[in-house]
């Protein structure tokens, strides 16, 4: 049943992702040019290290998954919704066992550098990006001898901060772009599994994400100054 469940969330998810593709700039409109304000999408993949001292990790762990993500004016509200799965093999009391993840979060993502959003070219739109990442979620967690396919997930609360950049990939003034990124973050997932005296999920993680961003939110549309024009 849960399989099931996270299948069908996965196509909703992909499907918002692909109709920020299809979003064109207004008739009679000139380009959407960036001014931090976008609605979009993409996909995330990365690597996890866990932090319990009791486990030897067998690495790599990996995740992935996807995200939508929408944002204000110079970035002043920047909100993200994203699904990943992650998977590690570790050793915990002489045995190997395999811990598998799903998991929702919501984070925010605050900009202290927003103001060089002004300032326009492609260096002072990634100093822009630079961003503080909060945020909490529900996680689906199993854990259980390797080559055992009959653990079950147990949900549990987790909450996570850290940073991390975007930058873009092609000109963003045009009315959208792709856009790549790097988030770090810490997660804590409140979870005792009861393997190896009181185990948990924490961890330190480092993900990559490719998205597209579409500019064309007509209700948070500012002209750019013509001196500030993209070079």
């Amino acid at each position: 049943m849960f399989h099931f469940k996270t299948k069908h969330g996965m196509i909703a998810l992909l499907v918002l992702i692909l109709t920020s593709f299809g979003a064109q700039a207004h008739s009679g409109h000139e380009p959407v040019r960036f001014m931090g304000a976008h609605i979009g999408g993409g996909l995330l993949g990365g690597t996890g290290l866990l932090t319990h001292e009791g486990y030897n990790e067998q690495l790599p762990s990996w995740a992935v998954g996807g995200f939508a993500r929408v944002s204000s004016v110079l970035q002043l509200i920047d909100i993200q919704l994203e699904y990943l799965y992650r998977q590690h093999k570790v050793e915990a009391e002489s045995t190997h066992v395999v811990i598998r993840g799903h998991g929702v979060r919501l984070s925010t993502n605050l900009h202290p550098f927003f103001v060089h959003l002004f300032k326009s070219n492609r260096w002072w739109m990634f100093v822009s990006g630079i961003y503080v990442q909060f945020g909490a979620g529900l996680e689906y967690v199993s854990a259980g001898p390797e080559g055992d396919a009959s653990s079950s997930y147990d949900p549990a609360p987790t909450v996570h901060a850290g940073g991390g950049w975007d930058i873009p990939l092609d000109d963003p003034t045009d009315g959208g772009g792709f856009w790549l990124g790097f988030n770090y973050r810490y997660a804590a997932v409140f979870l005792d599994m009861d393997w190896g005296r009181g185990s948990d999920v924490h961890g330190h993680w480092f993900l990559m994400s490719l998205g597209y961003r579409s500019n064309n939110l007509d209700f948070m549309r500012i002209e750019r100054p013509t001196e500030l024009k993209f070079h």
